[in-house]
């Protein structure tokens, strides 16, 4: 596995690990925008980031912290692009996996 895809995929089950542990609340927010942030600027010479499936998930999982995500857009174009562009959770996690299969190859 190369570094980028391994880099890559320990920050995708980081966001699995902060789904499941963090609490949905106003106090995880800053966490989860710190993450998309850091997202945002990786790179991957061949694949496209799942950034629109993450988001998805995380306002069928976490819709308080999608909430403050959703009020940063606000001021932040960046973000409302992302929070503005949402599919279905169920397609959302399926793309999703598939991607971390991709990485795993």
């Amino acid at each position: 596995m190369k570094k980028v895809d391994e880099d890559l995929l320990n920050q995708m089950i980081k966001y699995e690990k902060m789904l499941a542990d963090l609490e949905d609340n106003a106090a995880a927010f800053p966490e989860f925008r710190s993450f998309f942030r850091l997202l945002l600027r990786t790179k991957h010479p061949t694949l496209s980031l799942p950034v629109i499936e993450l988001i998805s998930l995380l306002k069928k999982k976490k819709p308080t912290v999608f909430y403050y995500l959703r009020q940063e857009a606000k001021k932040d174009f960046m973000l409302s692009i992302l929070t503005g562009n949402l599919m279905s959770a169920e397609q959302a996690e399926k793309r999703f996996h598939e991607f971390k299969e991709r990485l795993k190859s």
